[in-house]
């Protein structure tokens, strides 16, 4: 899967499921608001530990983000 599908389906999931924003998610997975919005916009990909933290940010399973 390509970073920038990574980076849609986190955001999806992010405002559509949840309805949080940006600094929500950040403190929730402890992952800087910029990673995030790199991540997001597909401009770098995350590592799988960043993955992890995000998933684990938004309650779900990190395989749900793939």
């Amino acid at each position: 899967m390509a970073a920038e599908d990574v980076g849609k389906e986190i955001r999806l999931e992010r405002i559509l499921v949840h309805g949080m924003t940006l600094s929500a998610l950040s403190e929730a997975s402890g992952v800087a608001k910029g990673n995030l919005s790199e991540i997001e916009n597909g401009k770098k990909s995350p590592t799988v530990k960043t993955l992890r933290k995000i998933a684990k940010g938004l309650g779900i399973h990190p395989g749900d983000l793939l």
